[in-house]
């Protein structure tokens, strides 16, 4: 179990946070704007967007499905972005932020985002959603440079701190290592996403932000590891686990033969999970309804048809499902379900 009475103690000896000293001289209760009547949110709508996150935010090959892979136009498509990457080393090449769960609006309606249902609640426009999400991000970018990256994009196009709505899914590559020993503490980890969250919430009075846990990485890795990898089968590559094997794709999460290492893995990020919990319900006590959680990803039910070419992230049809069942614990699910 992750032991919460340490936070305030590690988030202090690690980082220093300007929310602990305010604690001392703030009376949150007499804060009617940092601290909001729970009733004023059935009405607030938001007119823009944000979400920080990594690979799985950022729409990371959620282009393609692993059935229809053996296509030509589709393998014509995968090699030439493979060949934009190699000369650039961006990711950016193989992200569809268009197929994102949160952010997406591709043109074709295919992923039922976030954003798509805000659409029918006030957002304007695509021109009014921000996705800083980042394939390879762990949590110390998303403090490091996401978090900014947000502000100064939000300052510049809304003229607000930060948008009125913002996603926050992070934690999958602090646990993404060669070894169990080189996943990231949990001390660091929470001091991080500490420091992110207050920072939303504080200097942007209206933003809402909606925080979900880390899917099961574990039951992923089982399902996916003996399904076919259409297209590969002559390079001697026919299951998922003969893909990761050969690509050496996150280790931690595909390649370990050992249970008990795998399950050091599945307890990191059930533990990510918990301080993800437990940050949320400390903050909710300064910030009211301002802050959700949605512990829906953990879990959803993914099959191998919803995921993509490397048989771990999200396709299209991940994505969609994964929008479907964190939006229900948005402060909208009611309203934008009945349009």
């Amino acid at each position: 179990m992750v032991r919460q009475q340490n936070y305030p103690l590690i988030l202090a000896l690690c980082l220093g946070s300007k929310a602990l000293a305010q604690d001392s001289d703030w009376d949150w209760d007499k804060n009617p704007i940092r601290n909001p009547d729970l009733k004023s949110h059935q009405n607030f709508k938001p007119r823009s967007m944000g979400a920080l996150g990594d690979s799985m935010t950022a729409g990371f090959l959620a282009h393609f499905q692993r059935q229809t892979s053996k296509l030509p136009w589709n393998q014509a498509w995968l090699l030439t972005q493979i060949a934009a990457f190699g000369l650039s080393q961006e990711t950016r090449f193989l992200e569809s932020p268009g197929l994102s769960w949160a952010t997406g609006l591709d043109s074709k309606n295919i992923v039922k985002s976030h954003a798509r249902r805000l659409l029918s609640l006030g957002l304007k426009s695509g021109r009014n959603v921000i996705n800083e999400s980042v394939t390879g991000d762990a949590s110390q970018e998303l403090l490091m440079s996401q978090i900014h990256n947000l502000n100064k994009a939000s300052r510049s196009r809304f003229g607000t701190q930060y948008p009125d709505y913002v996603t926050l899914l992070i934690g999958a590559n602090d646990a993404c290592a060669e070894t169990t020993e080189e996943m990231e503490d949990l001390g660091t980890f929470y001091a991080r996403f500490y420091m992110v969250t207050e920072e939303l919430l504080w200097n942007s009075p209206k933003t809402h932000v909606l925080v979900s846990h880390l899917p099961n990485i574990e039951k992923i890795r089982a399902i996916a590891k003996d399904a076919s990898v259409f297209g590969f089968d002559t390079l001697g590559i026919t299951t998922c686990q003969d893909l990761w094997e050969t690509i050496n794709l996150c280790p931690t999460f595909t390649t370990l033969s050992d249970p008990l290492e795998r399950q050091k893995v599945s307890t990191r990020i059930s533990q990510y999970n918990q301080v993800m919990s437990d940050v949320t319900k400390q903050l909710r006590g300064r910030y009211g309804d301002r802050l959700r959680l949605s512990k829906r990803a953990y879990e959803v039910e993914f099959t191998p048809d919803h995921l993509s070419l490397d048989c771990f992230h999200p396709n299209a049809r991940g994505q969609n499902m994964l929008s479907e069942e964190t939006w229900k614990d948005s402060w909208w699910s009611d309203l934008a379900n009945s349009k």
